[in-house]
């Protein structure tokens, strides 16, 4: 007996268990043509879950036609200016993306080192709550 299967999406999974926070903020970057959003990494308790969508495809990530199109896989970008480290106030995790233009870096197509901006069109979803618990 054979059956046909559609693979359609292919989880990434890490360990929540690093000993120290990185230097910066990382974030999963995926999408497609049209469409790209940022998911933060979380590294260790406490952190946060974060879901935000980009106004548009950053620099660097390929063409429209491009079979070597990044978000299609999705890539670890950091973002520089936003320690790793999460904010708290009275105990609660804070939101670090303040503003809405940040410049990211990742490894690029061919493994260029690139560095973009971006500039965050809306905030799906924040969780520094649940997470930690």
């Amino acid at each position: 007996m054979t059956a046909n299967m559609k693979v359609l999406d292919v989880p990434q999974y890490e360990h929540f268990d690093d000993d120290e926070y990185p230097e910066s903020s990382s974030y999963f970057m995926y999408g497609d043509k049209k469409d790209a959003f940022l998911f933060h990494i979380p590294t260790k308790n406490p952190d946060f879950l974060q879901i935000v969508q980009l106004d548009g495809k950053p620099n660097g990530v390929g063409h429209d036609g491009d079979k070597d199109l990044l978000l299609k896989q999705g890539i670890v970008v950091n973002i520089p200016d936003i320690s790793g480290a999460p904010t708290t106030i009275a105990g609660e995790v804070q939101d670090p993306l303040k503003r809405n233009k940040y410049d990211i870096t990742f490894v690029g197509i061919d493994g260029e080192e690139m560095k973009t901006k971006i500039k965050i069109a809306s905030k799906i979803w924040f969780d520094g709550t649940e997470i930690n618990k």
